[in-house]
C-alpha cells in the first residue's frame, strides 16, 4: 500500500481457461465381410486422439490384418479370409480422464464349404450334411434360393426326407 492506494488500476494479466470434454471411445457395430476383397470401412468415433489397434485374431496365429491408417477413425481395414479380428478404438483424453477404449469385432467369413453331391437310397436314413466356414458364427441352410424357408442351423443338417424320390436342393449361408 503506498500513500492509501490499495489497488494498481489500469493493469491485468489475462488468463485463457479451455474446458475440454471427456470423449468415451465408440468403435462401432461388429461387422461381418462375406465377399473379397476381405476390407472394411472402420467406425470409430471422430476425435483428435484416436488409435486402432489390432488386439485379437481368431483362430489363434492368423496374420493379425492392417489398419491402412490407425489414426483416422474411418480407415480401412484389411483382413484375410476365414478369421476374426477384434480391433480396440483407443481415444487418449489427456488430462481430461485418460484413455477411454472400445472394441469391435470384424469376422473376414469364407463362403460355407461343402462336400457333395450326396446320393441317397429310398427309405435309408437320411446322411448328415457338413458345412464348414472359417470365421462364422453361424450356418443357416435353406431349402429354397431366396433364403427364406430355414430349415436348419448349424454345421450340420440330417433333415432330407428319403420316403420320397426326389433331388433336393439346399441352399447354405454362412455369417
Amino acid at each position: 500500500v503506498r500513500n492509501g492506494i490499495t489497488t494498481c488500476s489500469g493493469t491485468s494479466n489475462p488468463i485463457s481457461i479451455t474446458v475440454n470434454t471427456f470423449v468415451t471411445a465408440d468403435a462401432g457395430a461388429d461387422q461381418l465381410v462375406c465377399f473379397a476383397p476381405f476390407n472394411t470401412v472402420l467406425s470409430g468415433n471422430a476425435t483428435s486422439s484416436g488409435t486402432w489397434s489390432v488386439i485379437s485374431v481368431s483362430p489363434p496365429g492368423s496374420p493379425l490384418g492392417t489398419v491402412l491408417s490407425p489414426n483416422d477413425p474411418s480407415s480401412v481395414f484389411v483382413g484375410d479370409e476365414g478369421v476374426s479380428y477384434t480391433l480396440r478404438w483407443i481415444i487418449n483424453n489427456g488430462a481430461c480422464g485418460g484413455i477411454s477404449t472400445d472394441d469391435v469385432v470384424i469376422n473376414m467369413n469364407a463362403a460355407p464349404a461343402l462336400s457333395g453331391p450326396v446320393v441317397v437310397c429310398q427309405n435309408n436314413p437320411a446322411p448328415t450334411l457338413n458345412a464348414s466356414a472359417p470365421g462364422a458364427i453361424n450356418i443357416r441352410w435353406y431349402s429354397d434360393a431366396l433364403l427364406t424357408n430355414q430349415v436348419g442351423i448349424g454345421a450340420t443338417y440330417s433333415g432330407i426326407n428319403t420316403a420320397t424320390v426326389a433331388t433336393n436342393i439346399l441352399y447354405v449361408t454362412a455369417e
